[in-house]
């Protein structure tokens, strides 16, 4: 055959294999066009994440530039620290720029995108470096050797489930109360708002603005999607964390650790306050950490900004700032050399400033709203007057036995079930076994660990005694999550506890094999528990395009789901008040609904207003035609809360008030719509 007719040939087989192809596929389509739609909305959910992720870690690279604290890899930190640390900058200077937006009425789509753009165009380096970092980081973490590999290979999963989970339409309750809620209101409205009626509005939230920007650019799932990207790099830099201060075979170990908790583990996919905050903790130990080991006070700047914006989570995330004086203190009292001949007080003020600069936003803006900086904690404000500060704090139920009080860890890690009890958290052995390990072999370790780890241990202590401390002041506090700041820290102290345990071994008995088979034991079955948890919620079929969105949430939120597409069918000038149900996100607009954010709506309106008829009047007068009651809340609080405030009086009235209202339509007996008068 000539040269010329092999390629007629070629021609003619290529064209019979197109029109195979063709002939297959017009019949038999892989995906029709709704799911190709579908499938290219999943993608722009996680692209739109990842795109406000790239610019939080391009700014804060610049910022690190501008300090001046080296460029590339001079700091000596490792790729996933540097970047970890990057992004926490970054982030927390980015939640800023849009406060300052939401301030001045600004917060709207073509702003948020020319900010984004502009950040991308005039950091583009940064950007690039930052990504360069995060693939190095991803190689470095499946390092040589079995264990490190096993070790990587669970958080692996840990995060691969957790994005999935992501990618589906919000199910977390805080999430739908407010950590979603407030950026929706943010976004129609184009501007902050701290409504007098909704206590949560008052929270520092610098999690709240980032997840603003991903709404106005896609929606609620891409900001759902932004809080699991906080994960993924915390766990990166916690690995580059442990790499460098344990020894390479160590990084993947402390991410695991840290994962084992199947509370972190699953709140992947929450849009929660915690893991921006636990990067942010993470940055302040890297950064104390590099003061402490060069002495240069400019890093105590970034301490103190990062513990700022800390504090900016949650008002919780006062640990991190007190724990880091704490640790400054501890070191300059320990320490005779002072390199760069700093006075005391000018390097505490280093660090204290920047802290204070980057905290005080939200307490400027809560006094131009309310009067009080500290809405809606510490005296009676508009809106939450000392009844539903009673409420709130219970002071009748705060710790008052300091033994108990001392003991709240051990208490959340062996009584705690995560959505069972007041603790609110599951979080497995390793966080007992592995730091008592540390404790009992500190002696073993090598003198160059123990330089590193015990500004950690201080790091620890400290925060723990600060959460000890809020014991005192609210009965909330009993609630591990709220104080997850400590535990980025914590893994890299229980990963350092598998070290000392070859001091322990003999010759009959590897006490440190022993230990490790445990730690994959524990691991292996997180990955069971985790795995049962995304199957009871599978988004699969809906991130497959076989499920819709609103299909989704009924079979999820069940009737709570039915409730709100009902009242987002009312007529237009349709104002709803909510019984028990603190739940809003799905709501139509802002003005529909009036949730029962802090489930005590009940509660106040008889003590200020007594009677259902008064009650009626109110709301009223306030413009609301109708009234959801969540049944199913009223009876969880009446028949099994015991420490429930709620009184015979109180439930005899709320059948009286039933009674003048008009049923519209039950759903399942969970839900109650009624009409007003």
């Amino acid at each position: 055959m000539t040269r010329d007719s092999r390629l007629w040939a070629a021609l003619a087989l290529a064209l019979l294999f197109a029109a195979v192809l063709a002939g297959y596929y017009a019949v038999h389509k892989p995906v029709t066009p709704a799911q190709a739609a579908h499938l290219l909305g999943v993608a722009l959910d996680l692209a739109v994440a990842l795109c406000l992720a790239t610019v939080g870690g391009a700014l804060g690279l610049r910022l690190l530039k501008w300090l001046p604290l080296g460029e590339g890899n001079a700091f000596g930190l490792w790729p996933g620290e540097r970047a970890a640390l990057a992004a926490a900058l970054g982030w927390g200077g980015l939640a800023l720029i849009l406060l300052a937006l939401g301030l001045a009425s600004a917060l709207t789509l073509p702003a948020i995108v020319g900010l984004a753009a502009a950040v991308l165009l005039l950091f583009w380096r940064e950007a690039r470096s930052w990504w360069a970092g995060v693939a190095q980081a991803v190689c470095a973490f499946w390092g040589p050797g079995l264990w490190p590999r096993l070790c990587a290979g669970y958080v692996t999963v840990t995060l691969g489930l957790g994005l999935l989970q992501a990618l589906a339409p919000p199910l977390a309750w805080d999430a739908l109360v407010y950590h979603l809620t407030l950026p929706r209101w943010y976004a129609q409205l184009g501007h902050l708002r701290v409504d007098p009626a909704f206590a949560f509005s008052g929270f520092p939230q610098l999690n709240e603005m980032l997840f603003t920007a991903a709404d106005l650019l896609r929606g609620d799932i891409a900001a759902q999607t932004l809080g699991w990207a906080f994960g993924a790099v915390l766990a990166l830099g916690l690995a580059g964390f442990a790499g460098r201060t344990l020894g390479a075979s160590h990084a993947p170990v402390a991410p695991a650790i840290l994962f084992s908790a199947h509370t972190i583990a699953i709140s992947l996919a929450w849009a929660y306050a915690e893991f921006l905050l636990m990067v942010l903790a993470l940055g302040v130990v890297i950064a104390l950490d590099q003061w402490r080991r060069g002495d240069h006070p400019r890093w105590l700047i970034v301490a103190g900004a990062l513990s700022g914006l800390a504090l900016g989570c949650k008002y919780t995330g006062v640990i991190v700032p007190l724990a880091a004086f704490i640790v400054i203190i501890a070191n300059t009292l320990s320490e005779k050399r002072n390199t760069y001949h700093v006075p005391r007080l000018l390097l505490f003020s280093s660090f204290l400033l920047p802290c204070l600069l980057t905290f005080s936003p939200w307490l400027l803006k809560n006094w131009l709203f309310t009067g009080n900086p500290a809405y809606p904690l510490l005296f009676p404000t508009e809106g939450m007057d000392a009844w539903r500060l009673t409420f709130y704090n219970r002071p009748d139920l705060i710790e008052r036995n300091p033994l108990s009080a001392a003991l709240v860890f051990f208490r959340a890690v062996f009584l705690g079930v995560q959505g069972g009890n007041d603790y609110d958290a599951t979080l497995g052995p390793l966080w007992v076994f592995l730091p008592l390990a540390l404790a009992l072999g500190w002696r073993s370790l090598a003198d160059e660990h123990k330089r590193a780890l015990w500004p950690m241990v201080v790091f620890c202590l400290a925060s723990y005694a600060g959460w000890v401390a809020l014991l005192f002041v609210s009965k909330y506090a009993v609630q591990a999550r709220l104080f997850f700041a400590i535990f980025p820290a914590l893994a890299v102290l229980a990963a350092a506890g598998l070290l000392t345990l070859a001091h322990f071994d003999t010759p009959r008995l590897r006490l440190s094999f022993v230990a490790r088979v445990i730690v994959g034991v524990v691991l292996a079955l997180g990955v069971v528990e985790h795995a049962l948890d995304f199957g009871a919620r599978s988004p699969l079929a809906y991130l497959a395009g076989a499920q819709s969105a609103g299909d989704y949430r009924r079979a999820q939120l069940g009737w709570y789901a039915a409730a709100l597409e009902r009242v987002n069918a009312l007529p237009a000038d349709a104002r709803v008040v909510f019984l028990w149900e603190p739940r809003s996100l799905e709501c139509a607009s802002l003005t529909r609904c009036a949730p029962d954010e802090i489930i005590d709506r009940w509660w106040h309106l008889r003590r200020t207003l007594g009677s259902a008829e008064n009650i009626l009047g109110h709301w009223q007068s306030r413009g609301m035609t109708y009234v959801l009651i969540a049944d199913w809340g009223a009876e969880f609080v009446r028949a099994w809360r015991s420490d429930s405030l709620e009184t015979a009086e109180d439930w005899a009235e709320l059948e009286r008030l039933r009674a003048r209202l008009t049923p519209v339509e039950n759903f399942g007996g969970a839900y109650t719509l009624y009409t007003l008068p």
